[in-house]
């Protein structure tokens, strides 16, 4: 039984953090890699569809790998998300409460084997909520790939999935 009558408060996970910036930098260097045309050297650069590819790939990786690094350092030892009896915090999405009772819907969205926890929340609220930069400018591709919602991940965090989805879902039940 879990006591919604408490306030939870989950870090971020330094060492979560540090083994996505090595899986980053590990595309990094893949991507390079192709670029440069090492895998097929029989094929000249401008021959092989591998060179844009690889560095698009390693682009993009490192725009993640920034991502994370910025996380590690701004959010090290913080609370990231707070579940309490008037509603849940996550600062990666607002630094202002969601309010249970705004919560329409809670459910799972999965996308390559890693679960998304996603709250629809009331239109109405939601206008009136200060969202993050990052939170606003993947609304509309979450949305686009089946998320339509805030989406709050455990990655990164001191948790699992299934027990922070649990405790939103406990919590939630018990404010209805």
């Amino acid at each position: 039984m879990i006591d919604t009558s408490k306030t939870l408060t989950f870090k971020s996970s330094p060492k979560q953090l540090i083994l996505a910036m090595i899986g980053c930098d590990v595309f990094i260097l893949l991507g390079i890699l192709m670029g440069l045309n090492v895998f097929e050297p029989s094929l000249g650069l401008s021959e092989s569809p591998d060179f844009l590819i690889g560095y698009i790939g390693a682009a993009l990786f490192f725009l993640f790998s920034l991502l994370i690094m910025r996380r590690l350092l701004t959010s090290n030892g913080k609370d990231v998300i707070t579940i309490s009896p008037a509603g849940i915090i996550d600062t990666r999405i607002a630094a202002s409460i969601i309010p249970w009772q705004a919560i329409l819907n809670i459910s799972t969205w999965e996308y390559q084997r890693q679960k998304i926890i996603v709250l629809t929340v009331d239109p109405l609220f939601e206008q009136k909520l200060s969202l993050t930069r990052m939170a606003r400018m993947t609304r509309t591709a979450n949305a686009r790939l089946g998320a339509d919602g805030l989406c709050i991940t455990a990655a990164g965090l001191k948790t699992s999935y299934d027990e922070l989805f649990g405790l939103i879902v406990a919590y939630r039940k018990d404010r209805r």
